[in-house]
């Protein structure tokens, strides 16, 4: 089996010299044991690039090869190998890099000091103070909280400026700087490396520190340091006079110096270590050794060390006179540190996309512009590191030169690279550490009455009181999440480093969902407690009778985590109650005391045991439900890599508890397009056709075998065996012939007519003498073409009596793939050289279009129309050609790397391309973006087909296997259709209407979802609406146009005027009156219309509202309900336009209104909640949380049982409107969600969003767990459970 990737080139020029860096860079890895993907991580370049370079097919550049070689351990192998050269570093895609200029969690270095912004300010300051202590003074110290930076500013500001010459000193850009953590030996690591810097032996050292301390040291290092310039001196013949008057010296650069405290287990070694860094900083002393210190020494740590560090007196002093204190960036450094990287090699941000970065930062405030600039940054301490991670996740999802905000927002942005950070933080504690993990992070979590979480600070000191026998592993905990950025400790207080941790890691998230009353309560608890001992241990302050006991179960919960002020609190109130029963006991007679005793103690000892009993039972349940939410949680928040571990956790959830997040998270497997895998090829499956009908499919493989496939039941049907591996596989789309290719040269034909498959007899002129990449039929099965590694074209010509073949030389070399159009009219065929050869058949004219610069063509297709073609491409896009003219319409851009399939749909709608980087994709052909991306298969994908029916995809892989896709599944609209901004449905539940950004109104087919398309105009359509009848539906648009349709017959409006001076944003009819319309506007108005002529006159305007209006909703036909931008929603008597009541409680915009039909009335905000009232009361009902965003909409079942809202944070949630309680959350949108309804009082329930898409939920569990166990298939096995989700032990939630 060959390498993945390789394309084996056969008959070919030889491979390139370039290849034999490559051929040492495999040779490394592999003796190392390391995999191409853990190299990709650690060196920052893409795993298909790393890939290519290894295999020859593109240089190794200078930066490569150094970055490598720090990997690996290489000592300079590879950068011999390479020579650097003139032009830089720039590709030869037109400039743009192969590396990544954002360092993700881990630090700038100075090799990447090319990509460091924003900082200049700092490092200025930064050098002063070290050019102040020039004189010996002693050490400099740059102290902050974690992640604020550090790392960053020593290595890639502070370095590259010293190795510049910046220091005012004669000969400084030749001293040596030397940067060292201090780990668990820092004495040892200390020598070590000055020894390396100064070409001495490190026992030398090790004997002046040990023989005469640490002065004896510095002055040996100064020794060291100025010895080689006079022997080179002797040996070149003399020296500058700069040489030779200057003193040589180091610069010690010691990163994270609180490793000193946390790693060194020695106070000896540590004390050793802190007064050589102090002496190497101050001797020789500036009156009596030759020219100052031997050393200048930054010190970089941790604000919360800075306590310990006063406990050394070398340290105190430099510590009052050589600090810098490292602030916050300021708002135009920050969008330095985002804009400029991207600059410095050859990226452009999309417009909008730094400004949603910082606002996501928390730093999007004023001073933002390209103007501003001196506000301080506003983001909070360890955020930094999480926004280069959501910038490294946006390179990985670059298209071609543009960094997107869609890139952005499908990596999650700030919040994803938390989740993916904590995870891996989590993962690498010891399993001791892991218990221990969630009882020190839930310490950091504050939970309100209402169930929102918010972060706690906590001192060092009271996690490990409160944790007793786990306060050991608590500190371990504490100290591997702080080196990940997830807390921030700060002058010995722990906190959370962003509150995106509380939302967006689905594990904390979990624990907090399960644990939230036991943290409220003992919240509680600590509280009274502390009020308790501020009152002077009062007994009138503690608990009896059941807040005792509810205080006592809080205390007992596994979890809980009880201070010794709580622990005192507790046994005094026992201690309280027992005297208060012992007192009340002597009043009575001693007989009855003792039976009255002898009866309690019956009791206790009987309840004792069913208490203990009911315990267990409760702990081993909460076990359940925590690990079911926990599960549920990881499969819902983006972090499932691949959709079959999303379909995994969710049973998996389901199975171990029937919980809301289990629920939601099985229905939210609705949103995922897998539909199956098919396993039977023992190695790599190159294609895969569909035969006609769609319940058939063929794959073909390096197993030497084509195999037929049951679409439907994802059984195997039948393997025809082949002398040699099979790349190529082709099916005629109306008729059964089959046409395979090998890599013997051997092209084999079936006839499949009349259900039977027999084999067709070619002419020997149809073998190629290579293998074959590429056959292609057409639609009837009367063209075949064949294209080889030979270079050649075959024709074979099936319209009747013998097959001819006609061969045909391009004139390209080695090719790679070749398509027909399906009449038969034209072929096409490409390979190593880029351009495309095109035939027209019936004339017999070739020609060749295109150019070299996109790299060798994999893959072609042709449209179903014939008129243009698709080319997957070697640097990473997908070509489209016009085939009439030859010219390249676009390219279509969204892989990482080498395209290695294309197919086009049935309609011509959309494009579909399979590629090394490990996923396939869908384009929309008109909008030139990528709809969706297919991830799931383990290694490349080689092949993709269509089904006829266009509903099905099929994808074949490096990984043997055939993975089916329906995309479109619980999705209406074709993909991505316009942004949608609102939806409704008529009253009788047949028709949805849903309004556009592109000017339309879709009206969709509940029954059937077949589309119509109205145009409204060129302006946004914001709102749409039924009359209560159905006769009639209206919209008002972005220009404050409001128009209104015949249902039966839309292709004209009925009635169309201007109604506000400023957008439109909500229509509402009037019950029972389809003649009156309301509107709502962003000029402060909402209006009452009757219908008249073609357009309409105003019945009443309502004036009040302080801003935009944004939703109306009639209560009745007399009482209308508004919504603002003011915070209210407000009722208004129709009759005479007279304000009735305020509903003020809200803390945002009021975007939704909704009534239910028992007088309820909801409005949901944008302050995340949805409120309930009695229109006719005063205040709300009750507040219903969770959305993590605004909430868009809301609405009633028609029984008011349920209540769904749509939200900002991309989802759709349901509720039980009489006790607030949430019921689902229903994920998968990846756009905000503007409106949604239930067609039936329990489902399902129909979303409208701004991605594009119109979603049906199924609210029957059982029924899609069904569905969902049956796309699993084969998943559910134990060695496929294990390889996808190996933290998690084998229980799969499906029979």
């Amino acid at each position: 089996m060959h390498p993945r990737g390789e394309d084996r080139d056969q008959g070919g020029p030889s491979r390139s010299l370039a290849a034999a860096p490559g051929e040492e860079l495999r040779r490394l890895r592999q003796q190392r044991g390391m995999s191409l993907a853990g190299l990709s991580r650690l060196v920052h370049y893409t795993k298909g690039y790393l890939s290519r370079v290894e295999t020859g097919e593109k240089p190794m550049t200078p930066e490569v090869a150094r970055r490598c070689e720090d990997v690996l351990g290489a000592g300079g192998v590879l950068t011999r190998l390479v020579p650097e050269p003139d032009g830089g570093r720039r590709t030869a895609r037109g400039g743009l890099l192969e590396v990544c200029p954002y360092r993700g969690l881990a630090a700038f270095d100075a090799a990447d000091a090319g990509w460091f912004f924003g900082r200049d300010r700092a490092t200025a300051a930064l050098v002063r103070q070290l050019t102040e202590r020039l004189d010996g003074s002693g050490p400099t110290a740059v102290v902050a909280a974690s992640g604020t930076g550090k790392t960053s500013l020593l290595r890639a500001g502070l370095v590259p400026e010293l190795r510049r010459g910046v220091l005012p000193v004669p000969g400084s850009s030749r001293w040596p700087v030397v940067t060292m953590h201090p780990g668990e030996q820092p004495v040892g690591e200390l020598l070590s490396r000055l020894a390396d810097a100064t070409a001495a032996d490190p026992d030398h050292f090790r004997r002046a520190l040990g023989g005469g301390g640490a002065g004896a040291l510095a002055r040996a290092v100064h020794a060291a340091l100025n010895r080689r310039p006079r022997q080179a001196a002797r040996r070149t013949g003399g020296a500058g006079p700069d040489d030779a008057a200057a003193t040589k010296r180091a610069v010690l650069v010691v990163d994270q110096f609180e490793e000193v405290f946390t790693l060194c287990p020695d106070p000896r070694e540590r004390a050793d270590f802190v007064r050589a860094v102090h002496a190497l900083a101050t001797v020789p002393e500036p009156a009596g050794g030759p020219g100052g210190s031997a050393a200048l020494v930054v010190l970089g740590m941790r604000a919360d060390f800075y306590g310990r560090c006063l406990a050394f007196p070398e340290l105190a002093s430099a510590l009052r006179a050589g600090q810098l204190p490292l602030e916050p960036m300021r708002a135009q450094e920050l969008r330095d540190a985002v804009v400029r990287p991207a600059r410095a090699v050859g990226l452009e941000l999309e417009p909008g996309l730094a400004e949603l970065i910082l606002r996501d930062l928390g730093a999007g405030g004023d001073g933002l512009g390209e103007q501003g600039g001196e506000a301080g940054g506003g983001y909070e301490p360890g955020a930094l590191p999480l926004l280069s991670h959501a910038l490294l996740a946006t390179w990985q999802r670059r298209r071609g030169r543009l960094l997107t905000v869609e890139g952005y927002q499908q990596a999650g942005g700030i919040a994803g690279a938390v989740a993916a950070t904590a995870e891996r933080a989590y993962g690498r504690l010891s399993p001791g550490c892991r218990e221990a993990a969630r009882a020190v992070l839930l310490q950091l979590v504050r939970v309100d009455q209402d169930g929102r979480s918010a972060r706690r600070r906590v001192s060092q000191e009271r996690l490990s009181q409160d944790l007793g026998a786990q306060a050991g592993a608590a500190l371990e905990v504490v100290e591997a999440f702080t080196r990940a950025r997830l807390l921030s400790v700060d002058a010995d207080r722990v906190t959370l480093a962003h509150e995106a941790v509380l939302r967006a890691w689905p594990r904390l998230h979990g624990w907090i969902e399960a644990d939230a009353a036991a943290l409220h309560g003992l919240q509680q608890l600590g509280a009274a407690a502390g009020q308790w001992e501020a009152e002077g241990r009062d007994p009138a302050l503690l608990p009896r009778g059941s807040r005792l006991a509810a205080a006592r179960e809080v205390a007992g919960h596994p979890l809980a985590a009880v201070g010794r002020t709580e622990r005192a609190f507790l046994e005094a109130a026992t201690a309280l109650a027992a005297a208060e029963q012992e007192t009340e006991d002597r009043r009575a007679r001693r007989l009855h005391r003792l039976l009255v005793s002898l009866a309690v103690l019956l009791v206790l000892t009987l309840a004792g045991g069913a208490t203990a009993v009911h315990q267990s039972l409760r702990a081993e349940a909460e076990r359940h439900v925590a690990h079911s939410q926990e599960l549920a949680f990881r499969a819902v928040a983006g972090g499932a890599p691949r959709p079959e571990v999303a379909m995994l956790l969710a049973t998996g959830a389901w199975r171990d508890a029937h919980t809301a997040a289990a629920a939601s998270a099985v229905l939210s497997t609705q949103a995922l397009p897998y539909a199956g895998r098919l396993t039977g090829h023992r190695e790599r499956a190159f294609a895969v056709a569909w035969l006609p009908g769609g319940k058939r499919l063929l794959s073909a493989g390096a197993d030497a075998t084509v195999r037929e496939w049951d679409a439907r039941t994802h059984r195997q049907v039948a393997v025809t065996g082949n002398g040699a591996a099979v790349r190529a596989l082709a099916a005629a789309r109306v008729r059964g012939t089959v046409a395979w290719g090998d890599e013997a040269g051997a092209v084999t034909l079936r006839d499949r007519a009349g259900g039977r498959s027999a084999p067709v007899g070619l002419p020997r002129e149809s073998r190629h003498r290579g293998a074959v990449r590429g056959v292609a039929l057409s639609d009837r099965g009367e063209l075949l073409a064949s294209a080889g590694e030979d270079g050649t074209v075959r024709l074979t010509r099936l319209d009747g009596g013998r097959p001819r073949t006609d061969v045909r030389d391009p004139g390209l070399g080695l090719l790679y793939a070749v398509a027909v159009s399906g009449d038969g009219g034209q072929v096409a065929a490409a390979g190593r050289d880029g351009r495309v050869w095109l035939l027209d058949v019936p004339g017999g004219r070739a020609r060749v279009v295109g150019t070299r610069e996109f790299g060798r063509v994999r893959a072609l297709a042709f449209s179903p129309d014939g008129r243009r073609l698709a080319t997957g491409e070697w640097q990473d896009r997908i070509g489209l050609w016009d085939t009439r003219t030859g010219r390249r319409e676009a390219s279509l851009d969204g892989f990482s790397d080498s395209v290695f399939g294309v197919a086009f749909s049935p309609d011509g709608g959309q494009l579909a391309a399979a590629s090394q980087d490990d996923t396939a994709g869908i384009w929309d052909i008109a909008e030139h973006r990528r709809v969706a991306q297919l991830a799931s298969h383990i290694g490349p994908v080689h092949g993709i087909a269509y089904s006829p029916d266009g509903r099905t995809l099929a994808t074949s892989g490096e990984d043997g296997s055939v993975r089916l896709w329906t995309p479109q599944a619980a999705v209406t609209t074709p993909l991505p259709g316009s942004a949608w901004q609102d939806g409704a449905l008529s009253p009788d539940r047949s028709l949805l209407a849903v309004a556009g950004r592109d000017g339309t109104v879709r009206l969709l087919r509940t029954a059937d979802r077949g589309l119509r398309t109205v145009t409204a105009g060129r302006e946004p359509v914001r709102a749409v609406a039924f009359s209560t009848d159905g006769a009639f539906f209206a919209a008002g648009d972005e220009h404050g146009t409001a128009t209104v349709w015949r249902t039966a017959d839309p292709r004209r409006p009925v009635h169309r005027w201007r109604a506000h001076d400023r957008a439109v944003t909500s229509v509402a009819f009037r019950p029972g009156d389809a003649g009156a319309l309301a509107t709502a506007g962003e000029d402060h108005s909402a209006k009452v219309w009757r219908l008249a002529g073609d357009g309409a006159r105003p019945e009443q305007s309502l004036q009040g509202h302080e801003d935009a209006v944004y939703r109306v909703l009639f209560l009745d036909r007399a009482t209308l309900v508004t919504g603002s931008l003011d915070n209210t929603a407000r009722i208004w008597r129709l009759s005479d336009g007279r304000e009735l009541r305020r509903l003020a409680e809200h803390e945002d915009t009021v975007l939704g209104l909704a009534a239910g039909p028992h007088g309820m009335l909801a409005t949901a905000s944008r302050d995340h909640t949805v409120k309930l009232w009695d229109p006719a009361g005063g205040g709300s009902l009750r507040t219903l949380t969770g959305h993590t965003g605004p909430v868009t909409s809301v609405a009633f079942n028609r029984a008011g049982t349920r209540l769904v809202s749509t939200g900002r944070d991309n989802t759709v949630r349901i509720w039980d409107p009489g006790t607030g309680r949430p019921l689902l959350t229903l994920t998968g949108h990846t756009g905000r969600v503007r409106s949604a309804a239930f067609l039936g009082d329990d489902g399902p329930v129909v979303s409208v969003a701004e991605d594009g898409t119109v979603r049906w939920w199924d609210l029957d569990v059982p029924g899609v767990l069904a569905r969902t166990c049956r796309a699993l298939g084969s998943a559910t096995d134990r060695p496929l459970w294990e390889r996808l989700l190996p933290d998690v032990p084998y229980a799969p939630g499906c029979p």
